[in-house]
């Protein structure tokens, strides 16, 4: 029996880069040279490994570095001198992108999304037809459970297309083409067998497809089904839809294992303590009394000039709307006065999501990443949790923080989170050159809808993190972030 699946298509515009990023001590680099250019005071090697205090041979590769990119000049005398040039003070003030790294268009991509259970996939991965095709309305169909006229670029990355050597630069926003389309599939009741989904599907569809095909078959006893043959691909012993690479997996540093309240609560500490630029916090709920007991280390983290972003899954009897809004506020400002409001960001809407996530980044820009089930503002009690550390998860949680933030209609917040994305992408391809992520092992971060095709503990890995089904018209589907072990057991 022939069901059709339901599905509407994405545009997906993004960009490709290829190259060399800079590294944080070459751009740091740059910036000292730049500063001591007006000044009696030029920028020597002595002076940066004053500054730096690292291995001069890492000095002279970034200065060299700048200078092939022609951003930097170098003057003879007693002592060779490093002085800005004009297209590096151009770079500088507009945030160009290095001359050794060039930045195109994605190839074209389109996205579907199946309307029942929200699974992903590339156009040209199966046949899809449109609602008039080969009389398409006297087939059963699966249901239209989900109504969306966007995804988020947590959602969509590791469908993008790149080529060897590429990383992914920038996501636009996905926008709506087309959901008009079916994907067909062949079920056999009797074995309930399905053919034609897209890799990954069956386990989040089939039984809606068997549901479909068995209701179809019992208002329609005796009076026969379409021509099967509008749909001959599926009638090929080897038809298989095509199997498209994805990227999956991120490297990452594992850290361990957490697991109950005490342990996680000494990351948090460690996080507001040590964060060179940010700290996310994403609790499931949130608590006013609990978060004042964070009252003094967060005030010590916005006086660095740390940014604090709290997201809360649910709002509990005890928060009203605005009392979360009134205590960040009040503690911003008592902290660094009116700099408070922009440092310290609260959600004033539910984001909805169970799970419980903490990201910061250390003085050498490597972010740290705890994914887990803990409610880190509200009730707490056990939870466990992974925490591991590197730039390639670093820009998955960006991701996904800027689609929490979309939630609450904060678009400052959503675009600061994904400059951060991009920030760690360009580290990630940095690490790719260098090797200089050790002992790492493979994750999978698992986002929303994809927990639908998962389960709870497969033998690919263990899962952490939490996800649930969410019947808020904005969103609806499956709602969570999880944090899958792929390539070993990573020990507490």
């Amino acid at each position: 029996m022939i069901v059709l699946v339901p599905v509407s298509m994405f545009n997906v515009p993004f960009t490709v880069a290829q190259g060399r990023p800079y590294s944080r001590l070459e751009v740091r680099v740059l910036e000292d040279i730049a500063q001591r250019g007006g000044t009696d005071t030029q920028a020597t090697l002595a002076s940066l490994r004053e500054t730096f205090h690292v291995h001069q041979r890492l000095l002279v590769e970034a200065v060299v570095t700048l200078i092939g990119a022609g951003w930097v000049a170098v003057a003879d005398g007693r002592e060779a001198t490093f002085a800005l040039t004009d297209e590096g003070a151009k770079a500088l003030s507009t945030g160009k992108d290095p001359a050794s790294v060039v930045v195109r268009p994605g190839m074209p991509c389109t996205v579907i999304m199946d309307l029942t259970a929200g699974q992903l996939a590339r156009r040209n991965e199966v046949p899809t037809v449109h609602l008039n095709d080969h009389e398409v309305r006297r087939y059963a169909r699966t249901p239209v459970r989900l109504v969306r006229r966007s995804l988020d670029e947590a959602q969509v990355d590791k469908l993008l297309p790149r080529a060897s050597g590429d990383w992914v630069r920038s996501i636009g926003r996905p926008r709506l083409v087309n959901f008009r389309r079916y994907i067909p599939v062949r079920v056999s009741l009797e074995s309930q067998e399905v053919v034609g989904l897209p890799r990954g599907w069956g386990r989040a569809l089939t039984d809606h497809i068997v549901s479909a095909a068995t209701k179809h078959h019992d208002e329609t006893i005796g009076q026969g089904e379409a021509a099967s043959n509008s749909f001959d691909w599926l009638d090929n012993p080897g038809f298989e839809p095509r199997e498209a690479q994805r990227t999956t997996r991120a490297k990452v540093q594992a850290v361990g294992t957490l697991a109950g309240t005490e342990n996680h609560l000494s990351v948090l500490e460690t996080a507001f303590r040590t964060a060179y630029r940010y700290v996310l916090v994403a609790s499931p709920t949130i608590e006013p009394q609990v978060l004042l007991r964070w009252e003094g280390a967060m005030r010590s983290a916005l006086k660095r000039g740390v940014r604090i972003d709290l997201l809360y899954g649910e709002a509990t009897a005890a928060v009203g709307q605005g009392d979360l809004v009134k205590i960040a506020n009040r503690i911003g400002y008592d902290a660094v006065g009116q700099r408070g409001r922009d440092l310290m960001r609260p959600s004033t809407k539910p984001t909805h999501c169970p799970a419980g996530l903490l990201s910061f980044d250390r003085p050498d820009g490597m972010p740290d990443v705890v994914v887990g089930d803990f409610d880190w503002l509200g009730h707490q009690g056990t939870g466990i949790s992974l925490h591991v550390r590197g730039h390639a998860i670093g820009t998955g949680i960006a991701q996904v923080a800027a689609a929490l933030w979309r939630r609450s209609g904060e678009d400052a917040s959503v675009d600061r989170w994904r400059r951060i994305a991009r920030s760690c992408q360009d580290a990630a391809a940095l690490e790719g050159v260098q090797g200089e992520l050790s002992g790492s092992v493979d994750v999978e971060l698992l986002v929303d809808d994809e927990h639908a095709a998962t389960e709870s503990t497969p033998s690919g890995g263990k899962i952490f993190g939490a996800a649930k089904p969410c019947a808020d018209s904005a969103i609806s589907g499956v709602v969570g972030v999880s944090i899958r072990e792929v390539a070993q057991e990573i020990g507490s």
